[in-house]
């Protein structure tokens, strides 16, 4: 009897271990269970923040990689290629026609003198091209000087193209006179001059003429005005 009834325990033991709490859904799972999840392999395994934005993000490439200040304005600027590189200064009004030459003088001041004798007949010629120094001032039939002292400088450039400086004076002191440019021409014992440059009045001058050689055959040029003769050697 009491072998029987260990027999109903046993089997009563044994039945309860395979649908009791002793075998349950935690020691097998279910499917799902078995299946990956989200935990498993996460938005945080492999998440935005693994391949994120900050991964290759705005400032990887950004435009301070390749900016503004890369390639500037002041990289070709104004100042490269200015007004004062071509500027006004670099060809100025003093290169311009219409322009006074400079001309110096190329030799001292003389005295002006008188004489008796009548003046020189004015005759022409033809004038020789080059520079030209004042070296007598006569007054002539016992006139009186118009000055005391007078210096000049007359350079024919070419048959067209004349530069003087002239400065007269009626003291001992002779004051500082610019250099003029003319155009001029000559006929019949007649030079007549007109201005090109920083106006004279009058503008335009004629005088009578002689063209003479001397001894050693240098060339003088006289202007005769009235009593009065003004004597220029060729250098």
């Amino acid at each position: 009897m009491l072998a029987r009834l260990s027999c109903v325990l046993l089997v009563l033991i044994l039945t309860g271990c395979e649908s009791g709490p002793g075998v349950h859904d935690a020691g097998a799972s279910s499917p799902d269970a078995a299946q990956d999840v989200d935990s498993g392999l996460s938005d945080s395994g492999a998440s935005d923040s693994g391949v994120s934005d900050s991964g290759v993000s705005d400032s990887g490439v950004s435009d301070s990689g390749v900016s503004d200040s890369g390639v500037s304005d002041s990289g070709v600027s104004d100042s490269g290629v200015s007004d004062s590189g071509v500027s006004d200064s670099g060809v100025s009004d003093s290169g311009t026609p219409g322009t006074c030459a400079p001309l110096d003088y190329g030799a001292p001041a003389v005295r002006f003198t008188s004489s008796d004798a009548d003046p020189p007949v004015a005759t022409g010629g033809s004038i020789p091209m080059g520079s030209y120094d004042l070296v007598r001032a006569v007054t002539y039939s016992g006139s009186a000087a118009p000055f005391m002292r007078v210096r000049g400088t007359w350079v024919f450039e070419s048959t067209s193209v004349l530069h003087t400086r002239e400065a007269f004076s009626s003291t001992t002191v002779l004051p500082s006179t610019p250099a003029r440019s003319w155009a001029w021409s000559s006929a019949a014992a007649q030079i007549t001059r007109t201005a090109t440059c920083s106006e004279p009045s009058p503008p335009s001058r004629t005088h009578t003429y002689s063209v003479v050689t001397v001894a050693g055959g240098s060339a003088e040029f006289l202007i005769i005005a009235g009593n009065t003769a003004l004597t220029y050697r060729r250098r």
